[in-house]
């Protein structure tokens, strides 16, 4: 059994850490869900990049009320990625969580991550629930995907539930991986560094409601969409995810060859039309690669979904 520690009640500091860009519209009622969080002993960095509207006067508001809020501006946008990684570089908690601006958390969600992290686990994650409107009081996990978690990174060669905004990690660890890097959803890049770390913890309560509005699109929702090069596109970011786990250190030399392996096929798939070889791999590798999805009649399920990614040039 995963030895745990219980951390009694703001036993130990924890960094939040926001990003904050022309946010105007929901960022109140995302800083209010953060202040009243019951784990109290926080150290809450926000670092604004050089938004135009009128998100840095409610920042400072902010900040005259709680003396835990430490702001940062950039006198440049410098872009999410870069301001995302000076952020975390400042955390000085021995953990850390990620805030997105617009979205709202449960009251509870950091001590009940901090009460649930096992000694050996860099990362632990929540589960969330998208939201438009007002937040739900409550909300149970969407029983349409299983979670990740462990220490198998094959699992992520293909799809990944681990959301920054549902995390909570030992800040040693994020700063570890920084600067994050370009062209790479860093939570499914830490996500994958850290099933070579002790494995990624998941913790089954939605502690997160994710705002769903016009400005917060995620490339990881190409997927789902019906665009005609959505596959394609979504298959370039599993390519290029794929390529960084192949370079992890720590990963045994059997995944290694495999993610090699299937980098390969899939450059070939996206960029030349080879699909049928792309194909055949992922229904070799199907217990790894499609782990998430819950339905009856699984290979038929399997073989109609490896088909239709495998077509993606």
């Amino acid at each position: 059994m995963t030895e745990r520690i219980t951390y009694p009640l703001n036993s130990c500091k924890v960094s939040v850490v926001m990003c904050t860009y022309n946010g105007e519209r929901f960022l109140e009622e995302q800083l209010r869900s953060i202040r009243m969080q019951s784990w109290t002993e926080l150290e809450i960095l926000i670092s604004d990049d050089a938004s135009s509207d009128k998100t840095w006067e409610i920042l400072q508001q902010a900040a005259r009320e709680d003396q835990r809020i430490q702001l940062f501006r950039n006198e440049t946008n410098l872009g999410y990625t870069q301001n995302f990684s000076n952020n975390c570089a400042r955390a000085t908690a021995p953990f850390l969580v990620i805030a997105d601006q617009d979205d709202v958390w449960h009251l509870e969600k950091i001590a009940r991550l901090m009460h649930a992290l096992p000694e050996s686990s860099p990362l632990i994650y929540c589960d969330s629930y998208r939201f438009s409107g007002t937040p739900p009081r409550e909300a149970k996990p969407n029983p349409k995907y299983k979670r990740f978690e462990g220490e198998d990174i094959l699992k992520l060669a293909l799809f990944n539930t681990v959301s920054g905004h549902a995390l909570l990690a030992r800040t040693d660890f994020i700063q570890s991986l920084l600067p994050f890097p370009d062209g790479l959803m860093y939570d499914w890049y830490a996500a994958a560094v850290a099933t070579t770390k002790g494995g990624v913890t998941y913790l089954p309560e939605t502690l997160v409601y994710q705002r769903v509005h016009d400005r917060n699109v995620s490339v990881g929702d190409g997927f789902h969409q019906k665009e005609e090069n959505s596959k394609r596109r979504y298959m370039l970011m599993v390519y290029r995810h794929a390529h960084a786990f192949s370079k992890i250190e720590g990963i045994t030399t059997l995944d290694k060859t495999k993610l090699e392996a299937w980098t390969n096929l899939l450059s070939g798939a996206v960029n030349q039309g080879q699909w049928f070889a792309c194909f055949c791999f992922i229904i070799k590798h199907r217990i790894n690669f499609f782990w998430y999805k819950k339905r009856r009649f699984g290979l038929i399920s399997h073989l109609k979904h490896a088909y239709r990614l495998s077509r993606c040039s």
